[in-house]
């Protein structure tokens, strides 16, 4: 049968389930044939399942009222097709114009009446035709593909190259239109390729193959063959393709004729005698797909013919091509060749891995040679296929040259892309001739752009074209440009192209004229270009530091222009080094006297130079063997062996003696290191003689140890070894021998690999003694890390421990993980360690609290030590301690279940908050106790501590007075007030007035979503009117206030009650801040503007031009408020006209916020030198963010002066961070260390800028502070804080897992990259932390906290499911939530990609359903079935459950969480739809659905279907606002529901206003065209500050006729007369100005476009109205907002501009000195290139150390 029909599959699986299983579930390879069709994937979940309510596809609705919602979804597979809706909705007669019928009802109808349908619709042709159009899927139904074919709006095979197809229209296609489907798709390669990266087109390949493509008899007759045809027939039928084509000359010189066949003569040759090829079976389990057999010879025969046909892998040039399944059979049948040709190539094994099916190549391979050169650095560096993606270091292309060349020049060389982009580099220009290749790419591109004879002055050069030929006309650009001075000193001129001096200094050139060049005589009268000193300095230091460096007064000159800064630090290195040469120095001579050796070699060979060379080792060497005896061309004076093994022992020894005596002073290059580490390794392993390997440890130990630290790597592993095969009695000397550093890296390392080691008892016991006695009773704060030997201290160790304080950070007393003593031991070690505790008096200050910390107390589960712990409760408690730590010491004490009083209960305090339900259920019959939780618990509910919901509905919300209102006593209410914004609208609706009127003084203080604040105003404004004291005492009720009893409000009571209202101004929604603002402003006066602070940037600017002078009169005050930036630009504009545009440093900073309002100009002429660090400090010291354009300014200004440490005391961190990277890489070792400082301090302003620029101004905090080979310890940790985040993933990855662990709890707050999410999600699994996910405890998830989502799906699947109790969930969940609400979290959270937000939802959901599958389990063993509680959905996240639980809800609880699921966006369409007819189920009929209903609602609203929305009550401005929110609507929907506005309200169109206006959001697009220009142009100008604020859907014309309001002569009139405040205002409507217009805005215009305007533009206008030069006046936001659509319509040039704008904080930041500005290079990398260096220098015997 036909194995796509997917509604036939759900029928059976509906109505015959025992059949369907037994037919098609136990049938594999009729059901893998059948979920080829991705339609069918709910078939895998089904036959998996043994559940008779399993989900299957099918077409169902809920008839509950006459505006019933159908649409497609899944449902049980029991439910019975509702009759009367075939009835009342299949009635074909009446389907007289079929395009009017709702496409919802045709699913229907054929999902409930198939046969009727089938007889009256599938056999009409035309109604077909028509239908077809919305409803694809009824070609499938009707079994009628030929009404799709040559369908232009179905079949578009010339898109399906770029955007991605749905798989079932693929298979609609191939169907309906094989003709061109085979032409289109089977006969491109490309499209075939691409639509089968998508798994659900496998089936592609058989179906294009020999039956549609491959017709070998219709070749003779074709006059071309595609040849990607050829390529297809070969690899997808290549036993006929053998037998049909490499057989038959005729055909195969055809096919020659065409030289894209020429492999051909190659392939048929050696494939002319393999006629079929064989099934071969795959291993039991395997994935392989088998392949397709034309004959049934023998097993054996088979498999030698398969090896013949398929695997020719010298034909596997290019595996991408190369299928899967070919691969995978290879493998299985010819392993070994398969291992020698494919596994020990990289090239084949590297480009096969490209491909996602052939991933399993990593694990069959692993144990192969890949490097099968021998020469690893070549397998690690040259990665040719990189090469393209990431810029490479001219020293590893040189260092693949001479160490790869055949691999080279295949890939570089014979790539004409690579080699541009290598050539790119000056020191690549070898490449030229060695290549022996002439490039000539983008050569038409370089005949436009490069007409190097019209570049004749300034204005005629353009910059992106200069850069473009730079790159793609080398040599024509050099001669053009850098070999004519004239030219070249025109284009230095623009500080954008600084980077030409580095550039044409280092092409194939020769340099500048010095003579001409470096006058220094006239460098004290005259500013010096910063280009022209560094010019100087590269090409004529020896003058330079003559007549510069020996000047003062030249180099006082030079340095006081901030771009030469550099020069005083270089001139004083270049002194120094001259200086060093008067000083002779022989090391080696020195090195010699103290190992007090005679030599025959005399000084002059000794001491050939002042530095130690490497060259220097062998002379030394020989004077070692000559001092022992063993001279070279001499008789041998005694037995060979010993004197050589006696000469080795002293080498090494000289070895260990230059690293220990050396190391601080010699620059040793890291492979030397690691040769010095790895020799004595070597050595010691091979050493056979006990003594001299302990005295190597005991004399060098901490050399070798510090060598480790620097290395990493195994080796720390192979030296704790040797200390291990060490007696006790010699370990212990050996360890004293170390210094105290080297003890603690000792350490670490044995905490590192503890469960890797098998330590003897004896040992351990001696390290214990050791370490306790050596450092921790000097030093106490080692105690984190000695965890492991605490068990092996005695009573009396124990005893002596010294009072654990940490004298810097005050107090902080850290955790024991892993006792495991004996009992008296263990609690005598807890008593102890809570008695020697140093509590100081300032740890109980509120200042210190954050630094007395409690760390993780872990003890034995068998451990009774709840009394000692209470003994000391009191010192715990005054401690600051972490959720973690109170859940431990709650459950600790807690867990015994033993009797305690009512006394001892009370002192836990806030404790019992952090216990588990299951805690405390214990002590729930003590009434006295009993009484004390459900005290506790209102009082952290009241504090804002977080409370599980299980935990509340055990001890408060089942108590029969919270159940029951009725009975509910005034007093008792008032101590449950807290629970209120818990219990949600259902209880509060179950309240008298008189109630809530009591608990007004309490409530007014606690947080209420608005709905729960509405319901709560309306029951109080139910009896009494509002007065001046109600409007005061409301609080935070306020932003429950409908705009109707607003609007309502008199003036003057809203005047005096501004100072409560304005305090929770900022929760206030639009609609309600509009109309506050309405009323004061139209009072007369502006008394109250001091108590409008937090709602002064709602001021519109059309209505702040009306009282602008009454503002300017009262100065004083309006210097105050903190402006908008628009409402800032007109009052400046203002001032500076009252003052005749004339302003003074100190008339400028009196104005305090209006001085936001600055333009640049005037900015400019106020920045003098006596002045300028004045006027940072004063934007400092503002406490808001300076606008963009403002930073810009002053950034642009500074260029003039000196950056000093002062300057950047300063400035604001934003500004900082804007600098660009070429400034920030001249400072200082203190300035960076400063910059650092203020990164640490001020994370916000720094993550909000770009992500390159954040890891690049990283790198380079790391190289100057040298973290790169430095253990992280905690003075790391602190030094870093979140800037730990942006450190390279090298870095990142070598932090300490000790060091990492120790510091969970910062790192849980910080913002990391999807990149190190994975890599600590890794660690955290890892045995050196927390081990794998199924050795899990509570304590771990505790401790894990929000990081458990950074975990892989899989890890998280593998929690242990007694660990994932529904509490514990919920705190995580609760922990995110509270992360993301802080500043730093929502800040984050707006840089995430939506794939890292969508990867984050899907990792709760699984914990959450998990959990929840858990307690239903649960349930169904007491017979009851879950049943969710509202709360239990807004301690998580609704989307997270399952659609079933939350429509399961009762009405109360469905109710009380219907705002939040309105909220969530993580919905899918179905879920909502669901959600609503649960809704409607309540609410019935739509049309009497109150509107505070509507309010709540949310997306869940835009599943109404049209009819619906035309009964909606939209009386109430709170419902429209809550549906203008909502920017899903449709434009249908959006006229429907604004049309419903205007009929309901009575009102015509001419009468909105504003606050109609702002509260219709979204909804204005519904408004027709034609009907816009009956807007009142001055209301929708007061609205236009909220509406502009929404990228909104209207078309093109609709935006016209908007932005014509907002230009009428009555509001902000004629826009070429704007500035840039009426742009900002006016937010995305300014998408809507003519083309004409937006294409003559000037800079000043341009910078007060909104990101939100700049996307909102029409793609193809956009393209249209922007030139280069305009889209490079944008800033960096702007050009992010920039939409792909957008990019796509641009030019070349347009896009050359805009790039320019989002990398232009590094636009300057090649280094004109010819300095690398690059990327850190890590350490172990520049070991590598540093020993090719010197490997080469060292064979002309110059090599230096």
């Amino acid at each position: 049968g036909d194995l796509f029909n997917s509604t036939d599959f759900g029928y059976c699986a509906v109505v015959d389930e025992v059949g369907f299983r037994k037919t098609v579930c136990t049938n594999t390879s009729l059901l893998e044939s059948i979920m080829k069709n991705p339609a069918h994937f709910w078939l895998k979940d089904f036959c998996a399942s043994s559940s008779n309510t399993m989900l299957v596809p099918t077409f169902i609705t809920d008839v509950v009222s006459e505006g019933a919602y159908i649409d497609f979804t899944i449902s049980p597979a029991t439910v019975v097709p509702p009759v009367k809706g075939v009835d009342n909705y299949c009635r074909y007669e009446e389907w007289t114009d079929f395009s009017m019928v709702d496409n919802k009802v045709i699913t229907f109808c054929a999902s409930h009446d198939g046969d009727h349908f089938t007889h009256v619709i599938c056999s009409d042709q035309s109604a077909v035709q028509e239908l077809i159009k919305g409803n694809f899927w009824l070609a499938d139904f009707c079994n009628n593909y030929s009404i799709l074919s040559g369908n232009s709006e179905f079949c578009m095979y010339d898109k399906w190259k770029e955007d991605p197809v749905d798989p079932l229209i693929i298979s609609l296609c191939w169907r309906s239109d094989q003709t061109n489907f085979n032409k289109s798709v089977c006969n491109d390669v490309i499209v075939l390729n691409e639509l089968m990266l998508d798994p659900g087109n496998t089936w592609l390949l058989s179906a294009c193959s020999a039956e549609n493509s491959c017709n070998y008899e219709e070749w003779l007759d074709t006059l071309s063959v595609a040849p990607a045809v050829v390529v297809l027939c070969k690899e997808t039928d290549q036993a006929a393709f053998n037998c049909m084509v490499c057989t038959n000359p005729s055909l195969l010189e055809i096919l020659l004729n065409n030289s894209e066949n020429s492999w051909l003569n190659d392939f048929c040759p050696s494939n002319s005698h393999s006629t079929v090829v064989p099934t071969v079976v795959p291993e039991e389990g395997s994935n392989i797909v088998p392949v397709r057999s034309t004959a049934n010879p023998t097993m054996q025969e088979n498999l030698m013919t398969a090896v013949e046909s398929l695997c020719h892998y010298e034909n596997w040039t290019y595996p991408a091509v190369v299928d899967s399944t070919v691969v995978a059979v290879c493998f299985n049948i010819d392993r070994e060749q398969f291992n020698i040709h494919v596994c020990k190539n990289p090239v084949i094994l590297q480009e096969l891995l490209k491909n996602e099916f052939n991933l399993w190549l990593t694990d069959v391979c692993s144990d192969a040679s890949v490097l099968a050169s021998g020469h690893t650095d070549v397998a690690t560096y040259c990665q040719y296929s990189q090469w393209t993606h990431e810029p490479i270091d001219p020293y590893v292309v040189d260092f693949c040259w001479r160490n790869d060349e055949a691999n080279f020049t295949r890939f570089v060389c014979r790539s004409e892309a690579l080699l541009s982009e290598m050539l790119l580099y000056p020191e690549n220009a070898w490449l030229k001739s060695h290549c022996n290749i002439q490039i000539t790419p983008h050569t038409n591109d370089q005949n436009e752009n490069c007409r190097y004879e019209e570049w004749i002055d300034l204005s005629s050069f353009d910059l992106a074209a200069v850069e473009f030929c730079s790159q793609y006309d080398l040599d024509n650009f050099v001669q053009a440009a850098c070999d004519n001075s004239t030219r070249l000193w025109g284009l230095l001129i623009n500080v954008s192209s600084t980077w030409l001096s580095s550039y044409c200094s280092h092409v194939e050139g020769d340099g500048i004229n010095t003579a001409a060049t470096c006058v220094y005589s006239f460098w004290t009268e005259q500013r010096v270009d910063p280009t022209t000193v560094a010019l100087c300095f590269d090409y004529d230091q020896s003058n330079f530091n003559k007549y510069v460096c020996q000047d003062p007064d030249v180099l006082h000159a030079l340095i006081s222009d901030p771009e030469n800064t550099w020069v005083e630090a270089d001139c004083m290195e270049i002194n120094n080094s001259t200086n060093s040469i008067e000083i002779k120095i022989c090391p080696v001579e020195d090195l010699i006297s103290q190992l007090q050796w005679t030599c025959t070699l005399g000084t002059s060979q000794l001491c050939t130079s002042e530095q130690f060379r490497l060259g220097d080792i062998p002379p030394l060497i020989m004077c070692g063997l000559e001092n022992i005896g063993l001279m070279l061309h001499n008789t041998l004076t005694e037995d060979l062996t010993v004197s050589f093994m006696d000469a080795i022992n002293k080498i090494f020894m000289v070895l260990m003696t230059l690293e220990d005596d050396r190391i601080a002073f010699l620059q040793v290059v890291q492979n030397a290191k690691r040769s010095v580490l790895q020799t004595v390794l070597n050595y010691l392993q091979n050493e056979k003689n006990y003594r001299i390997k302990k005295e190597l440890l005991q004399c060098f130990g901490s050399v070798l140890l510090n060598l480790v630290k620097k290395e990493g790597g195994s080796s720390g592993m192979d030296l704790i070894r040797e200390y291990l095969q060490l007696s006790a009695v010699d370990l212990q000397g050996v360890l004293f021998a170390l210094d105290i550093q080297a003890t603690k890296q000792l350490l670490q390392h044995l905490n590192t690999n503890w469960n890797g080691l098998q330590i003897q008892l004896d040992l351990k016991r001696v390290m214990a003694s050791v370490y306790f006695n050596r450092i921790l009773l000097i030093n106490p704060n080692i105690f984190v890390e000695f965890d492991n030997f605490l068990p092996l201290l005695s009573a009396s160790e124990i005893q002596a421990l010294p009072a654990i304080v940490d004298k810097e950070q005050v107090c902080v007393t850290h955790a024991i993980s892993s006792l495991r003593s004996v009992f008296m031991e263990m609690g005598l070690f807890i008593f102890v360690l809570l008695q020697r505790v140093n509590m100081p008096s300032e740890c109980a200050s509120n200042q210190a609290s954050n630094k007395c910390n409690f760390y993780d107390f872990v003890l034995d589960g068998q451990i009774s030590v709840n009394l000692k712990i209470l003994n000391s409760l009191n010192v715990l408690l005054m401690n600051n301690l972490t959720t973690v730590q109170e859940r431990f010491v709650i459950h600790s004490i807690l867990k015994q279940g033993i009797a305690m009083t009512a006394s001892e209960f009370d002192s836990l305090g806030r404790l019992i908050c952090s216990a588990t339900t299951q805690d405390l259920r214990f002590y729930k019959q003590n009434l006295h106790v009993f009484d004390i939780i459900k005290k506790q618990l209102l009082k952290c509910i009241g504090d804002q501590i977080f409370v599980p919901n299980e935990l509340l509905t055990e001890f408060l919300v089942r108590t029969t007075s919270v159940t029951n209102q009725e009975i509910l006593m005034n007093d008792e209410l008032l101590s449950m007030a807290g629970l209120l914004p818990i219990l949600g609208v259902s209880f509060i609706k179950q309240l008298q007035p008189s109630q809530i009127q009591a608990m007004l003084p309490e409530l007014s203080a606690m947080t209420f979503s608005p709905v729960q604040a509405r319901e709560i105003t309306d029951k109080i404004l139910q009896n009494v009117s509002i007065t001046e004291e109600l409007l005061s005492n409301l609080g935070s009720l306020v932003i429950g206030l409908s705009p109707s009893i607003m609007q309502v409000i008199p003036t003057a009571l809203l005047v005096h009650a501004m100072p409560s209202i304005a305090e929770y101004g900022w929760k206030l929604n639009p609609v309600q801040k509009l109309i506050i603002v309405n009323k004061l402003w139209d009072s007369g006066n502006i008394k109250w503007i001091k108590d409008l602070d937090s709602l002064i940037k709602e001021i519109p600017l059309i209505s702040l031009r009306s009282k602008l002078s009454m503002l300017l009169s009262n100065i004083n005050d309006t210097r105050q408020m903190k402006w908008s930036v628009q409402q800032a630009q007109l009052l400046f504009r203002k001032v500076l006209e009252a003052n005749g545009h004339k302003t003074t440093k100190e008339l400028f900073t009196s104005l305090g916020f209006v001085a936001r309002g600055v333009d640049c100009l005037t900015l400019k002429h106020l920045i003098m030198p006596s002045a300028f660090l004045t006027l940072l400090q004063f934007f400092q010291d503002l406490p808001v963010e300076m606008p963009v354009p403002l930073r810009n300014c002053i950034l642009e200004a500074m260029n003039g002066f000196v950056f000093s440490m002062e300057t950047m005391h300063s400035m604001q961190p934003q500004l900082l961070f804007d600098l660009q990277l070429l400034k920030i890489r001249r400072f200082s070792n203190n300035m960076t260390q400063r910059l650092l400082q203020i990164l640490v301090e001020n994370p916000i302003p720094f993550l909000k800028i770009p992500s390159s620029k954040q890891s690049l101004i990283m790198d380079w905090i790391v190289q100057v502070l040298d973290l790169h080979n430095k253990g992280f310890s905690k003075a790391e940790f602190d030094l870093l804080g979140h800037a730990l985040a942006f450190v390279s993933d090298e870095i990142f990855m070598a932090i300490s897992r000790a060091e990492m662990k120790a510091n969970l709890l910062k790192i849980k707050d910080y913002c990391f990259d999807r990149g190190k999410k994975f890599l600590l999600g890794d660690m955290l699994t890892k045995d050196t932390m927390f081990g794998v996910t199924t050795s899990w405890t509570s304590l771990t998830l505790d401790k894990v906290d929000r990081l458990v989502f950074f975990l892989s799906i899989d890890d998280l699947q593998k929690i242990p499911q007694d660990v994932l109790i529904m509490e514990r969930i919920e705190m995580l969940f609760h922990s995110q939530k509270h992360w993301e609400e802080s500043d730093f979290g929502s800040t984050c959270l707006q840089k995430m990609e939506n794939s890292d937000l969508d990867d984050l939802f899907r990792k709760q959901q699984i914990l959450l359903q998990t959990s929840a599958e858990l307690l239903s389990a649960r349930q169904l063993q007491t017979k009851n079935d879950l049943v969710l509680s509202c709360n239990a959905v807004r301690t998580t996240l609704p989307s997270a459950w399952t659609i079933d639980l939350l429509t399961g809800m009762s009405n109360d609880d469905f109710i009380s969480c219907l705002e939040l699921f309105g909220q969530d966006p993580h919905f899918q369409s179905f879920e909502l739809f669901q959600l609503l007819e649960r809704v409607k189920q309540i609410y019935r009929p739509v049309s009497a659905m109150p509107p505070k209903v509507i309010e709540q609602l949310g997306r869940v609203a835009t599943q109404f279907t049209e009819k619906d929305l035309t009964r909606l009550d939209l009386s109430d401005l709170g419902a429209v606002m809550a549906l203008g929110k909502i920017a899903e609507w449709n434009r249908k929907k959006l006229t429907i529901l604004f049309t419903s506005f205007l009929r309901v309200n009575r009102r015509r169109i001419n009468e909105l206003d504003s606050v109609s206006l702002v509260a219709l959001g979204h909804l204005i697009c519904g408004i027709k065209q034609a009907d816009i220009s009956a807007i009142d142009p001055m209301q929708f100008s007061m609205a236009v500050l909220w509406i502009g604020r929404l990228s909104l859907s209207c078309d093109e014309q609709q935006l016209a006729a908007l932005a014509k309001l907002v230009a009428h002569s009555r509001t902000f009139g004629e826009v070429s007369r704007w500035r840039s405040e009426e742009f900002t205002e006016i937010g995305s409507i300014a998408a809507g100005l003519p083309d004409i217009i937006l294409s003559a805005l000037v800079k000043e215009q341009i910078e007060g476009l909104t990101p939100v305007a700049i996307a909102s533009i029409p793609p193809k206008k956009f393209s249209v109205v922007f030139s280069p030069k305009q889209i490079r006046m944008f800033n960096y936001q702007q050009a992010v907002a920039v939409t792909p659509s957008q990019m796509q319509e641009l030019g070349d040039f347009q896009k050359k501009a805009l790039d320019m704008v989002l990398t232009s904080w590094h636009k300057t930041a090649i280094d004109i000195r010819g300095r690398s500005s690059g990327e850190v290079i890590s350490g172990s990398f520049i070991g590598i290139l540093l020993c090719v260096v010197c490997n080469v220098l060292h064979s002309s015997g110059e090599a230096y150390l």
